[in-house]
């Protein structure tokens, strides 16, 4: 029963009020992901032409002309966070899961198909050409309001998709020439469409894992704190390969697809007679919940913002939805954590982009209007506000510090290396407080509320 505690999750005491503290939380999938189609005239040819994925055509015809983000429509994106703040003065902030890496179909297809080779972004295939996203992606932090998350190395399993590849497979070597990994034939693309495959051992995914987390590192200069798998497939030896690389949340666990063996279930059921949740029984887990041997909080989603182009007011995932369903989640003493997808923001339709920015903007507008005192937040400062009621999070040149309980916190703050402190301030009221450094960690007493520590380089 050794690997028992892996799988066993705690409540915790909740000593935040979120009722109070209206926090709102984006979590926005498939950035950097070239998936789908490169460009307006790869989509004629495949989906004109050659009728190109007609069985998923039916099911849901808007995949279809999903597409890699460019610098113009990150700008659109940003220009629309940037009108719009909260009560801590602060704009609202997009976590981006990003993958990290996609696949060099001319350096494969030079090896004979015999082996794997990627380029990492922002490389990119040669249709998929878009100028330095990342580098968009990197003002957005500069300034608080992007704020990438880790997504996947790849977003899909390369070991199977290169071995469908080799042995000649008309869908996918159909889509290899338009440089997709997507094709037509339904049960062949569910076997490459989930990088945890549960089919790959905990060493295979440790791997994909490690090289992944590595290159986010490398891109954004930083070890991500939260996670999402691609295509929510992932099981707990995920959560573990996850943990060992520094992630310490676990987004959306209300939507993973798990398939349980009778093995699982009766771990679970053990799990339960000690008083514990099991976190492979998805349905027992809830916002905040963690799992003590992983250090993981679990957060679920309970808001989906996701217009797809569809106007008001018809549109079941639209802007007045997404806003009644915030209004739910405070009411339920929870943060209102919302899942919104690339795809709404980034799409060969320009007129489809448009109206998903304009219920964007109208969202943001209405929660300002009515709950001007709602916050922002990040995963991780929810995550840390769940287990002790404060917070510490960087975001670009400022520290941003939270101490949502009733009573007075103290904060002690490393100031990272080539910086020196501005001041302490007061997000609301604007008032500076009093703080000492000694080797170079800073130290102030704080009432409830919303705090930054200003930085400068040196």
């Amino acid at each position: 029963m050794r690997d028992i505690y892996p799988y066993r999750v705690i409540t915790p005491s909740c000593v935040v009020n979120w009722r109070k503290h209206k926090a709102i939380v984006f979590q926005s999938d498939d950035w950097g992901l070239c998936g789908w189609v490169s460009n307006r005239d790869v989509y004629k040819k495949l989906h004109i032409n050659d009728n190109f994925l007609k069985k998923i055509e039916r099911r849901g015809l808007q995949l279809l002309k999903s597409t890699l983000e460019s610098p113009d429509d990150m700008d659109n994106l940003l220009a629309v966070l940037k009108k719009h703040k909260g009560g801590d003065g602060k704009c609202p902030v997009f976590q981006a899961a990003y993958v990290l890496s996609n696949p060099d179909y001319e350096a494969i297809e030079k090896s004979g198909f015999k082996s794997y080779k990627d380029l990492v972004i922002p490389q990119v295939p040669s249709l998929w050409e878009r100028g330095d996203f990342v580098a968009k992606a990197k003002e957005g932090m500069k300034i608080g309001i992007w704020h990438p998350t880790y997504h996947g190395n790849t977003h899909f399993n390369p070991i199977r998709w290169m071995e469908l590849l080799k042995n000649g497979h008309r869908g996918v070597r159909k889509t290899f020439k338009f440089q997709s990994f997507i094709h037509d034939e339904i049960e062949s693309q569910k076997e490459v469409n989930s990088e945890f495959s549960e089919k790959l051992s905990y060493d295979q995914q440790k791997k994909l894992i490690e090289l992944g987390i590595q290159r986010f590192k490398e891109v954004f200069g930083y070890t991500p704190k939260s996670a999402i798998a691609p295509n929510y497939v992932w099981q707990i030896k995920t959560e573990k390969a996850l943990s060992e690389n520094g992630i310490r949340v676990i987004q959306g666990k209300n939507y993973q697809m798990l398939r349980r063996r009778f093995f699982d279930k009766v771990r679970g059921k053990v799990i339960n007679l000690m008083g514990k949740k099991s976190a492979d029984k998805i349905w027992q887990i809830k916002m905040g919940d963690y799992n003590p041997c992983l250090d993981i909080t679990y957060l679920t989603r309970n808001v989906d913002f996701e217009p797809r182009g569809n106007p008001e007011p018809d549109n079941p995932f639209g802007a007045e939805r997404a806003y009644r369903k915030i209004l739910d989640a405070w009411s339920n003493n929870e943060p209102a954590v919302i899942s919104t997808h690339r795809i709404n923001y980034v799409y060969l339709d320009e007129r489809w982009v448009e109206e998903n920015l304009k219920q964007l903007d109208e969202l943001l507008s209405k929660i300002q209007t009515n709950y001007p005192e709602a916050v922002y937040l990040t995963d991780w400062e929810v995550a840390q506000l769940y287990r002790n009621g404060t917070s510490v999070t960087q975001f670009g040149e400022a520290i941003v510090c939270r101490n949502y309980t009733s009573s007075k916190r103290t904060f002690k703050v490393e100031i990272p290396q080539g910086y020196r402190v501005k001041d302490v301030q007061n997000l609301r009221s604007k008032e500076c407080l009093n703080f000492t450094l000694r080797d170079n960690v800073l130290t102030f007493t704080a009432d409830e509320g919303d705090y930054q520590v200003n930085l400068q380089k040196e």
